[in-house]
């Protein structure tokens, strides 16, 4: 109880008067934080003896349980623990006498005698007279009633009852001969200072359970790393995110009526919660999550072999001659769940309800929507103004009027769109994989209107790089080193109209270098490039012993190389390369140095790499794998994703240039050739 607070605190009065009202039962465990002799703090009794509470100044008895006089019959063997419990608390434990509800038996259909189920549904069929037509509505709930009864009586018969596992608790797998030999010193320090009240024997207990509580945490966190480096499949690693959810469960207690208060029972809720999302239905009765009110789930229906499945469509038949649902498939499970984010969950509409129907309706209305997408739409299709019963949830005549408003793409374009760049994305990662699904086809549109997208793309998986040898200076020498074993390669890249190429300068090694890359490719690939020729150049004339320095005046691909993160395959290359140069005992530095500033290397450099530019590439384009944003004929940064963009363009404008609202005419701004965000502006 905080200080300053008359005891009780307001929230207990409530509590206490609740239970009094409801006549519900009460335990209240509480660090009272008050001394009082009706608990024994000031005069030794027989509700406390025992000092909850243990340091070097006091002990108290400020723990307390308090307990309605029904639930303390039940109440046996409370005591305050010996053990250690890292706190200056100790643990007040007691044994509660509860009736355990044994969970009633179940069947599992995987322990299904298959070819029994197979051979009863047979003879019980064959023995029941299979109408040629169903006539009356009678006849339709009594075919219905026969068949469950033959998929129930054929599924017990052959599924046997099996009584689940008790939910014991599991031992600690982190816990260890370590940690019990460390809780039984703490114990035994703390018994020899509360028995001594000595400071030194209070200093040594404070550092052992100071380790006892280290070594917890630490025991922890290597169990829960051992358990994840075990996670091998889906279903380990989905149990775990729950684990770890940072969304805690809420649990559906006592909910808001309308006239003010709350319910006081789970039938009270249930009928609450009824009421709210299913005005007019009924709780037929209380049943447990699984799959359809009737208890017929899929795999029955598909054992049943060709008898059942003639007798089936009899029926579904008759329910569409006569427009009639059987009442059994009337009848819906549902759960509520809790809507995420609410603040208050006491009313009835922060839960979401998820219900679930009979699987033979849910087959009947398969085969309905079926036949009117396969017969009856591809002869006579939907209007291309009508957006109900269009595949998806993207085609809306909501959805079409803010897109006019706010200019944006039709959103089933837009997501196409973005399936395309995701395909493309994946591609340049190498982690598209071609199945027998209808994914590809995505991919194939886009390099049918863009085949250069077939190329190597430069981009990678990040490698991580730690064990660079060669240094990396941003910054210019005041003075010129003029050391003999001071070797100077100077590179450079350009790129022009005409293509792009790079150029290697070096007095030192007598280098003079110029090549093309072609059209496709960017500076900083020129200047990689520029740096891998360098080192190849190097590398060639077996140089060893000398201290080399590489001058570039790129300092994007300097910085990329002294990043730890490599996404790129030429830096990666590149970075390949220079740690083969410092195998033979070289001294290797990149050195960033102004462009254009009256250096005799860097001019020559970049006088060869002009050079490049203007020659033709070798061999077929491009030459080397193509950046993440490849030049276009649209946009020179374009991104490699941008052809299935500008392709979004093109069916927009198509799409809002013959009308797609309802009731357009000659007079209105879609047959005028006007984007939505003219229109409006014109209109407004």
């Amino acid at each position: 109880m905080p200080d300053g607070e008359d005891p009780p605190p307001e929230e207990l009065v409530k509590l206490v008067n609740y239970c009094e009202t409801t006549k519900s039962e009460l335990i209240v465990a509480a660090d009272c934080n008050a001394h009082h002799p009706l608990w024994g703090m000031q005069t030794t009794n027989e509700r406390g003896s025992e000092p909850t509470f243990v340091n070097r100044r006091s002990k108290t008895i400020i723990d307390i349980t308090l307990a309605t006089e029904g639930v303390s019959d039940y109440i046996s063997n409370w005591h305050v623990s010996k053990e250690a419990s890292c706190s200056d608390h100790k643990w007040i434990l007691f044994n509660m006498e509860v009736n355990i509800t044994t969970p009633p038996p179940k069947r599992k259909p995987r322990r299904t005698n298959l070819t029994q189920y197979k051979s009863l549904m047979e003879s019980r069929l064959k023995d029941e007279t299979l109408p040629a037509r169903i006539i009356g509505v009678d006849n339709i709930e009594n075919q219905i009633e026969k068949i469950y009864e033959f998929m129930t009586a054929s599924y017990h018969a052959t599924c046997p009852l099996t009584s689940p596992q008790s939910d014991r608790p599991r031992p600690q797998t982190w816990w260890g001969p370590e940690l019990e030999r460390l809780r039984k010193k703490v114990r035994r320090h703390l018994n020899r200072a509360m028995n001594t009240g000595d400071q030194y024997d209070w200093d040594i207990y404070k550092e052992c359970k100071s380790e006892y509580k280290k070594r917890i945490r630490y025991r922890r966190s290597e169990g829960w790393r051992k358990f994840c480096s075990s996670i091998q499949c889906h279903n380990q690693a989905n149990r775990a995110r729950k684990l770890i959810s940072n969304q805690p469960r809420q649990i559906l207690g006592s909910l808001l009526k309308p006239d003010g208060t709350f319910t006081n029972s789970p039938e009270e809720t249930e009928r609450v919660l009824t009421e709210t999302h299913f005005p007019g239905c009924k709780i037929m009765q209380h049943i447990e999550w699984s799959a359809g009110p009737d208890g017929i789930f899929p795999a029955l229906l598909q054992w049943g072999g060709e008898g059942l499945h003639n007798r089936l469509i009899n029926i579904f038949r008759a329910c569409l001659a006569h427009r009639y649902i059987p009442r059994i498939w009337r009848e819906v499970k549902v759960i509520f769940i809790p809507k995420p984010g609410k603040s208050d969950y006491s009313n009835a509409k922060s839960y979401r309800p998820i219900s679930l129907t009979s699987f033979t309706l849910k087959t009947l209305e398969r085969l309905c929507e079926r036949e009117l997408r396969e017969n009856y739409l591809k002869n006579i299709p939907l209007h291309p103004n009508q957006h109900a019963y269009s595949q998806g949830c993207m085609r809306t005549t909501p959805t079409a009027a803010v897109e006019a408003m706010l200019n944006l793409p039709a959103l089933h374009l837009y997501i196409k769109q973005e399936a395309a760049c995701a395909a493309v994305r994946l591609k340049t990662l190498n982690l598209w994989k071609t199945t027998q699904s209808p994914h590809p086809e995505v991919l194939n549109e886009v390099i049918e209107k863009e085949p250069l997208l077939l190329a190597v793309s430069d981009r990678s998986p990040k490698e991580y790089i730690f064990d660079k040898r060669y240094k990396i200076q941003l910054h210019e020498e005041l003075k010129e080193d003029l050391s003999t074993k001071n070797l100077r390669i100077f590179t450079d890249g350009s790129k022009t109209r005409s293509g792009t190429g790079y150029g290697v300068f070096s007095d030192d090694l007598n280098i003079r270098i110029a090549a093309s890359l072609g059209a496709h490719n960017t500076v900083f690939q020129a200047e990689c490039m520029g740096i891998i020729e360098a080192v190849t150049a190097t590398l060639t004339r077996k140089v060893k012993d000398y201290s080399i320095r590489i001058l570039s005046d790129s300092k994007s691909v300097l910085q990329a190389l002294q990043s730890h993160t490599i996404t790129s395959k030429l830096i990666y290359n590149c970075h390949q390369c220079l740690r083969e140069l410092c195998e033979n005992n070289n001294q290797v530095t990149l050195q960033w140095i102004k462009g254009h500033s009256n250096s005799r290397g860097n001019d020559a450099a970049d006088e060869l790499a002009r050079r490049g530019s203007a020659m033709t590439a070798k061999g077929p384009e491009p030459t080397i794998p193509l950046p993440p944003s490849w030049p276009t004929k649209v946009s020179p940064t374009a991104h490699c994703a941008e052809p299935a963009r500008r392709r979004t363009k093109r069916p927009h404008t198509s799409f809002w240039s013959v009308g797609v609202w309802p009731h357009t005419g000659p007079n209105t701004w879609g047959h005028r050739g006007l984007s939505p965000r003219s229109w409006v502006t014109s209109e407004v």
